[in-house]
């Protein structure tokens, strides 16, 4: 009985490139995911701070002009 192990194992191991690079992107995705997620916990950026604004028309001493929902009135009046 022969100790050879065959034709399908070498004396000298390989590493499959396939699965190194799938395990590399595996943990870039998660630490992606890890920091996504920690910057919509903390709210920080600019993303924190969004608001929507509502403007209106107001007519006063014969002008017309736009009042926005803060009541600021907009520079521009409209005659």
């Amino acid at each position: 009985m022969s100790r050879a192990r065959g034709r399908r194992y070498d004396k000298e191991p390989k590493l499959n490139m396939k699965k190194v690079i799938a395990v590399i992107l595996a943990i870039i995705v998660i630490i992606m995911f890890v920091i996504i997620i920690k910057n919509i916990v903390t709210g920080d950026g600019e993303n924190s701070r969004i608001s929507s604004l509502s403007y209106f028309a107001s007519f006063n001493d014969n002008k017309w002009g736009v009042i926005d929902s803060n009541r600021k009135r907009c520079n521009k009046s409209i005659i």
